[in-house]
């Protein structure tokens, strides 16, 4: 029988009043893939961060390798052979992969750093876990899959025993999913011990001997895989069985409200990524985009909301008159005022501001808004623009306005804010909380309420389910649905199938930059498969 490697016994922590682990209990064997499994804020990656020393720990214990332990920081986790990868990374984008890897850790030789036995033992990690990337390059000039393999490469290089992997297929294309389980794999043949932190159910069975479900901050209980079925995983994980299915329209008396004809699209670096790319997203359907990570979706995507230029072709809008006008040459603000929303596919960078709350972060997109509008008169500093700190070019404008300029209606956003807290289930249920100390499951859903709220006549959601909990998925896609049976549009671009399968109305497959199918019902798994890799 494996030993316990490592021992979690009662642990808590809490935030102010708020408790994210109350009294958690676990056990981890070595050698074996432990899964955690529950609800975006059920307090998983709390409780990894405790063990990885970033946290302490108000009451309980960690037990070692039968020895307590109670990290100052996680260098100090590090040393005892804990690594974690975490699912927003941590590198710095103007180095190399090696230079990332080795920060920190630098072996040294005569005084000096020895960059070339620094580099020989990744490479033989590389080699020997099938981690294979371009050591020189920078990480600003990889792909986010490529960037993930870092990560676990420089978990690697610092010896660890334990590694903790925090939603780490959440960033790679249906393809690459199996590579890493292979990966898994042989870290636990080699006796390594890996904690899982995933929401798919599907890949705890294909890999994890036991699963630890979590929700509300508690353990609900652990179990072995092989001894249940996803339907009790996933009611123990949150409390009610999920149905992930949308009917599909009939396209009779559907107009297409978006035209691409003849697109080319250009990287920063000049490289063509999207490749004479004909299609037509019509009124009140989900039109999904399916390929593998790369393959121009998320370029075509940010050409439509012009954030990278059109090089060849046009993009056509059908506007409020019932006529079809071109995108070319619109700025992005003019286009969100064309009704365009868009779902990002990093919350983080994209979509949010983290140091604002809630209600900053839901008015993002509205301080010009007519409704939110009133006329003000300003007597001092401390106005409420100043004090809020909401948008600096306010506090530029400050001196140039003395008496009175169009304001922001704070008390129009507070309740619209507690209008979408409320209908979108966003937790914790105040909007006065920075979206930093949010779940990613909730921070996307600020997002997707915010968007939703400007009633785009286009929504365009990349990878929007990235990372979250079924609960959560389901929460999302039926609002996204929603959207659909009001008549307006949804671009869906999504990196899993079933997904796209399920609430889609046709879907596109691109492969190499171009368009190389279109389907509509009658959806199949294997043929879009062959279609993203090119077989067909």
């Amino acid at each position: 029988m494996k030993e316990n490697v490592l021992v979690l016994e009662n642990i808590t922590k809490k935030y102010g009043d708020f408790i994210a682990n109350d009294n958690v209990s676990i056990k981890f064997k070595a050698g074996e893939v432990h899964a955690i499994l529950g609800e975006n804020g059920a307090g998983k990656t709390t409780l990894m961060k405790t063990i990885y020393g970033i946290h302490q720990v108000n009451s309980g214990r960690i037990i070692l390798k039968g020895q307590e332990m109670n990290f100052k920081d996680s260098s100090e986790a590090i040393r005892n052979g804990i690594g974690m990868v975490f699912q927003h990374f941590m590198l710095i984008p103007q180095f190399t992969a090696v230079q990332n890897i080795i920060l920190g850790y630098e072996n040294s030789k005569f005084g000096f750093l020895d960059y070339k036995q620094a580099r020989k033992k990744i490479s033989s990690l590389s080699e020997k876990y099938g981690l294979k990337i371009d050591l020189e390059k920078r990480v600003e000039d990889l792909s986010v899959g490529m960037e993930q393999k870092i990560e676990i490469l420089k978990v690697l290089y610092r010896n660890a025993d334990i590694i903790i992997f925090d939603e780490p297929t959440a960033v790679l294309a249906p393809s690459e999913v199996d590579d890493f389980m292979n990966i898994l794999k042989v870290l636990t043949q080699e006796g390594h011990t890996v904690i899982l932190i995933t929401h798919k159910i599907k890949e705890i069975r294909s890999i994890a001997k036991k699963c630890t479900i979590m929700r509300l901050g508690k353990v609900v209980k652990t179990v072995n895989i092989a001894s249940i079925d996803d339907k009790d995983l996933t009611k123990l994980m949150i409390g009610k069985e999920v149905t992930l299915r949308s009917s599909k329209i009939k396209f009779e008396n559907h107009f297409n409200i978006l035209e691409i004809k003849n697109l080319s699209v250009k990287d920063e670096r000049g490289v063509l990524k999207v490749k004479d790319v004909n299609l037509d997203l019509k009124n009140g359907e989900i039109l999904g985009i399916s390929g593998i990570e790369g393959s121009g979706q998320e370029d075509l995507v940010d050409a439509i909301l012009g954030l990278k230029s059109i090089f060849k072709g046009d993009i056509l809008k059908k506007n409020s008159s019932g006529n079809l006008e071109s995108l070319k040459g619109l700025t992005i603000k003019q286009r969100i005022d064309k009704k365009i929303g868009n779902i990002p596919s990093d919350r983080q960078k994209h979509g949010l501001i983290l140091e604002f709350n809630v209600m900053q972060n839901i008015g993002l997109k509205s301080f010009d808004n007519p409704d939110y509008l009133r006329l003000k008169t300003i007597h001092s500093k401390s106005n409420f623009y100043l004090k809020f700190n909401f948008f600096n070019f306010i506090k530029r404008q400050f001196n140039k306005f003395k008496r009175q300029f169009v304001g922001f209606d704070l008390n129009i956003l507070r309740k619209l804010s507690n209008q979408l807290v409320s209908y979108f289930d966003i937790r914790p249920r105040d909007i006065l909380s920075k979206v930093k100390h949010l779940s990613g499951g909730n921070q996307q859903k600020v997002i997707i309420a915010r968007e939703i709220s400007l009633e785009p006549d286009i929504l365009l959601a990349i990878q929007p389910t990235r990372g979250l909990d079924v609960g959560a998925v389901e929460n999302i896609y039926k609002r996204i649905i929603e959207q659909r049976d009001a008549g307006r549009s949804v671009l869906l671009v999504s990196l899993e199938l079933d997904e796209l399968v399920n609430v889609c109305d046709r879907i596109a497959v691109m492969h190499g930059g171009r368009i190389v199918g279109i389907l509509e019902d009658n959806f199949d798994i294997d043929v879009i498969g062959k279609m993203m890799i090119g077989l067909s």
